[in-house]
């Protein structure tokens, strides 16, 4: 079978996956504690999910800012650095 084809469907095979992209008859829950979710819910995870995950990344956010940002500004120097050490000691 050629990957590149794509495989023929009939036409309640086609049917089905309209109904499935317009979310009809279909009850969306939260991906991680599966929770019932409004179907106009813009998010794939609840309030109560999104806030503890939220809660996790806002204290360790600073610090990889503060580490990326040393990277950028220090980072050509350090390199510089190691390789005319590195030359010397050939």
């Amino acid at each position: 079978m050629n990957p590149l084809k794509r495989p023929v469907q009939n036409q309640n095979d086609k049917d089905e996956d309209d109904k499935s992209t317009l979310n009809v008859g279909k009850i969306r829950t939260c991906e991680k504690c599966h929770r019932e979710l409004p179907s106009t819910y813009r998010y794939s995870k609840c309030d109560n999910c999104r806030s503890q995950f939220a809660k996790t990344v806002a204290p360790i956010a600073p610090v990889v800012l503060a580490i990326a940002g040393f990277a950028v500004k220090y980072g050509p120097k350090v390199v510089k650095a190691v390789s005319r050490f590195i030359a010397k000691k050939k």
